[in-house]
């Protein structure tokens, strides 16, 4: 199990981390804390090549502080990026369990 590479102003809220459990697909289990401001369509981190899907996925995510619709998007760059469609400017804490194929 490998970490989150975090954006600038995203931590951890409980451990977070991405693997292959099996040759070609990737879980990442990720739990979020925003420590700044929340903008819609945040880059909470990045993947590693052989880590990304072929093509963007985006998967819904929940929201612990908040009732919020979130959609989490992983991007064929690697980038995860967080859309909150009722944006009212404060999202706090986040999590998602995704699996995936990898492009690799």
């Amino acid at each position: 199990m490998i970490g989150i590479a975090y954006a600038e102003g995203w931590q951890d809220y409980t451990p977070s981390y991405y693997f292959k459990p099996i040759a070609g697909v990737v879980t990442l289990v990720l739990s979020a804390k925003c420590v700044k401001d929340f903008v819609n369509g945040d880059l909470v981190g990045t993947l590693p090549e052989g880590f990304r899907p072929a093509s963007t996925i985006q998967m819904p995510a929940t929201v612990l502080s908040e009732t919020a619709d979130v959609t989490l998007s992983v991007g064929s760059n690697g980038n995860l990026i967080l859309f909150d469609k009722n944006h009212q400017g404060s999202l706090e804490i986040f999590t998602a369990n995704i699996t995936f194929l990898s492009a690799l």
